[in-house]
Order: C-alpha cells, then sequence, then structure tokens
C-alpha cells in the first residue's frame, strides 16, 4: 500500500515484507534464495504501509513502522531459522499506541501514524521508541471541534447548538516520541507507556541512534498548525533536526504514576531535548 494522507482501514489493503538472505546470494550467477514473505499480525488490519525498518543488535529482530496504520504502526518483525541458519519463516506483531478516551483532558497521546523506531536498553530491559509523523486532520477528536453543530429551535429564546464543536472536547494534537516497554515480549506482554509532548505542526520523523545507543537523533517535519482559524496556519513551519538523551527520555516515560500514565504527556529535563543547529540555515541569515 503507497503512503497517502489518509489512512485505509481494509485489511485487503496491507502490504508486505519480503526477506531476502544475502548469505545466499551467488556472485557468480548472481541468484538468490528465495525471498521469505513475513506473516502478518493476526488482526486483520495492521500492516499497512511499512515504512521504515529498523535492524536491532539481534539479527533475527526489527522493528517495522506501518505509517498507516491508525494507532497501531509499531510491529516487530521475527525471524526464524534452521539449524544451518538459513531463515525459514518471518512474523509480525502488532502494538497498539492508542490512548483510552477517559485519558483525553487535552493532549492526544496516541502514536498516529508510526514513521520509524529505534531499539534501546536500560537496565536489562528493553524499550522501542517510536516517531509520530502526525496529521491533526486525521485526528477524530480534532476534527470534532470544527465540524458545524446543529441547532434546535426553541418557542423562547435563541436556538442551542448541539453537537460539532459546541460540545468537542478541546485536544492538542502533533507530532511526538513514544515510549513501548519491551516490545518482543521478553519479560511478559509490551507496554506502552505513552509519549512526550504532542508538537503542533510538527511530525517526527526518520529516528536513528548514536552508536553507544545514549543520543536519539530525529527531524521535526514541518507542517501546519491544526489551529486552523490562527494566522498560524497559514505557514508552514521550518523543519528541524533534534537530539535526545535516550536515557532520560526513558527515565522520564518511567517516572509517571499509573493514574498519569497516557493521561499527561511525558516532561523531558530541559537538557534532555536539544535542536541541532543548521548550518544552512545560519548562513542565510547571516547574509
Amino acid at each position: 500500500m503507497s503512503n497517502t494522507v489518509s489512512l485505509s482501514p481494509n485489511a485487503t489493503d496491507r502490504g508486505d515484507i519480503l526477506i531476502l538472505d544475502f548469505r545466499t546470494f551467488n556472485f557468480k550467477t548472481g541468484t538468490i534464495s528465495a525471498p521469505v514473505k513475513a506473516v502478518l499480525p493476526n488482526d486483520s488490519l495492521s500492516g499497512k504501509t511499512p515504512q521504515v525498518i529498523t535492524a536491532t543488535r539481534d539479527e533475527n529482530r526489527y522493528l517495522v513502522a506501518n505509517v498507516s496504520d491508525y494507532n497501531r504502526g509499531l510491529s516487530t518483525l521475527t525471524l526464524t531459522r534452521d539449524a544451518d541458519g538459513k531463515i525459514t519463516s518471518a512474523k509480525m506483531g502488532a502494538i497498539h499506541l492508542s490512548q483510552p478516551t477517559d485519558k483525553i483532558p487535552i493532549d492526544r497521546l496516541d502514536i498516529q501514524r508510526a514513521q520509524s523506531a529505534v531499539l534501546v536498553e536500560q537496565d536489562g530491559v528493553e524499550y522501542a521508541i517510536v516517531s509520530d509523523d502526525n496529521y491533526h486532520f486525521l485526528d477524530p477528536y480534532w476534527k470534532a471541534m470544527y465540524e458545524a453543530p446543529n441547532f434546535i429551535f426553541t418557542p423562547f429564546g435563541p436556538p442551542l447548538a448541539v453537537g460539532g464543536s459546541a460540545s468537542a472536547k478541546k485536544v492538542a494534537v502533533g507530532g511526538k516520541l513514544g515510549i513501548v516497554k519491551d516490545p518482543f515480549g521478553k519479560q511478559g506482554d509490551p507496554e506502552f507507556l505513552g509519549a512526550t509532548l504532542p508538537l503542533d505542526g510538527y511530525g517526527i520523523v526518520n529516528l536513528s541512534l548514536s552508536e553507544e545507543g545514549k543520543v536519539l537523533l530525529g527531524q521535526l517535519k514541518g507542517g501546519y498548525s491544526g489551529s486552523i482559524l490562527s494566522a498560524e496556519s497559514l505557514t508552514q513551519k521550518p523543519s528541524q533536526s533534534h537530539a535526545w538523551d535516550v536515557k532520560a527520555l526513558i527515565a522520564a516515560a518511567l517516572a509517571q504514576t499509573g493514574r498519569d500514565r497516557l493521561r499527561k504527556h511525558i516532561k523531558l529535563d530541559t537538557n534532555a531535548e536539544q535542536s541541532i543547529a543548521d548550518p544552512a540555515r545560519r548562513l542565510s541569515e547571516n547574509s
């Protein structure tokens, strides 16, 4: 399935992941063993538009970001090999990244469009950090804020606005980082620990780790503000590159209480996230 600005609910739109084992490549003939097709998640929904596949330190485990899987876009990919090390099968498992309705006071903390993910380890536990390339116009709570209400006309007094924007919950939407504890289920079921502050008008994309796994790099893809009635929505935001302290990010996620988890965004210390200067922009500003 191609990457579009819409999300398709149809199971038939799911994509495929093919695994090629380059250890079977014959340099003389240019042939290679037939690819192994990964078995898609068994929910009949997940696996649409697999956009970024990230390797881990284990040759049999990968993270897959399916950008069109609404609220379930992070998948694990696990390979099985025979006694000779040949890949015999591959299976994907979807991880839910939704936010319960009763935990939405204002911040939308679901990972709407999982674009990329990395795997880190802290104190013997694995965590997946996943980016949300969020589109505000795909969020049902955001859309309700701008829907026209119906009006009830009474015998006396002005008409009463009902439904739509008149009764919609006010929410803050935008790109963010989500944290998943134990995504491969090595110590139990995967657990979505929540997400950082939604960034209005931005999606977060192209996550990568430093070699030692201490620094997370990613891009804030500039879009337009979700406050469509403001002047800010008329100008595209400039894209940026950011760096996050992985240890501080995981610590902040774990510091949340059970009551606040998925209800309040993960708060980072001031030095845990830093913007990376753009030399080209600096030159243009000084010219």
